[in-house]
């Protein structure tokens, strides 16, 4: 699959759950995601269930030289968590914290809302990484921090509007489809054009289209 998103204009951007290394042959896996996505050459990209551990990053790894990182603060015991990587500088603007009731358990279920400041015609842009709970029986709790999350971004666009891309692994609840463009599948790169005055919605290898 290959996306020609490299143009005067454009933008591609990637979110995939990349799955732990302890599950389905971790290193093969982790070679030939490393070889798909730098084909692809996302310009900004989410990645889930990234290891950090240690000396051992893989998210730097698969995504290689060029790609200045933003994790999440907290990862699993293993080091399991995610990961924001952009071509062009990245400032964490806040962190919220996704443990909305006792039942959460995940370190890592957090939204990372960074600003990075994308060439023209885009300019400063909010990316917000949300990772939700991911269990079965926990739509009370996916509900809560969808209105966290969003909550959260509206407070920063009211003190000064920016455009907003959501990025997520799976599954975005109905409360966060508002003034996002945002990814609907477990993998999926979007290519944006000019200005977000539209909201996009794009599957894997496809351009942003109007909706």
């Amino acid at each position: 699959m290959t996306v020609d998103a490299h143009e005067q204009g454009a933008l591609t951007v990637m979110t995939m759950n990349v799955l732990s290394l302890d599950h389905a042959n971790g290193a093969r896996r982790s070679e030939v995601l490393r070889d798909g996505i730098r084909r692809l050459r996302p310009d900004v990209i989410a990645l889930q269930e990234t290891t950090l551990h240690g000396s051992h990053d893989e998210a730097a790894d698969i995504l290689g030289n060029g790609y200045i990182l933003a994790h999440h603060s907290s990862q699993s015991t293993d080091g399991v968590g995610a990961t924001l990587g952009s071509r062009w500088p990245v400032a964490i603007i806040q962190e919220v914290d996704l443990h909305s009731t006792p039942r959460v358990d995940l370190p890592w279920a957090a939204a990372v809302v960074a600003e990075i400041q994308l060439p023209p015609p885009f300019g400063p842009t909010l990316f917000v990484h949300h990772k939700p709970s991911y269990q079965m029986g926990y739509a009370r709790e996916r509900e809560l921090q969808a209105v966290a999350c969003a909550q959260a971004v509206e407070d920063l666009v009211a003190q000064r509007d920016r455009h907003v891309v959501l990025l997520v692994g799976a599954w975005i609840p109905p409360r966060l489809r508002g003034r996002c463009a945002r990814t609907e599948a477990t993998s999926s790169t979007i290519t944006l054009r000019g200005r977000f005055s539209e909201r996009f919605v794009g599957q894997a290898g496809q351009r942003g289209r109007r909706r």
